[in-house]
């Protein structure tokens, strides 16, 4: 009984990360979209948020973390997008740091 609760816990819990994990990839898919429509928004918080997964995923067993490694990646190259186009956005507007 001990091992099956256990592992209703970790199955709860590697839920509870991937729907974080979602809501990050929608709120930073959400920023690339704006700016690429040449409006900024607030994502204050957005790298807090992503350490705070990070950790979490960290602190699971390998099995249990490799069931997100689809989701993080998806994530990660979102924030690369974001990065990217962040980028291409100060270099229009004259804000880069060249």
């Amino acid at each position: 009984m001990m091992a099956a609760e256990r592992n209703v816990l970790m199955t709860t819990t590697v839920n509870s990360i991937e729907k974080d994990l979602k809501t990050q990839i929608g709120v930073i898919g959400e920023a690339v979209s704006r700016v690429k429509a040449g409006v900024i928004m607030n994502i204050d918080g957005v790298e807090q948020q992503v350490a705070q997964i990070c950790e979490k995923i960290s602190a699971l067993p390998e099995g249990d973390a490799q069931a997100l490694e689809q989701s993080m990646a998806e994530m990660i190259g979102k924030l690369e997008e974001l990065a990217q186009v962040l980028s291409e956005f100060q270099d229009k507007s004259g804000n880069g740091t060249n």
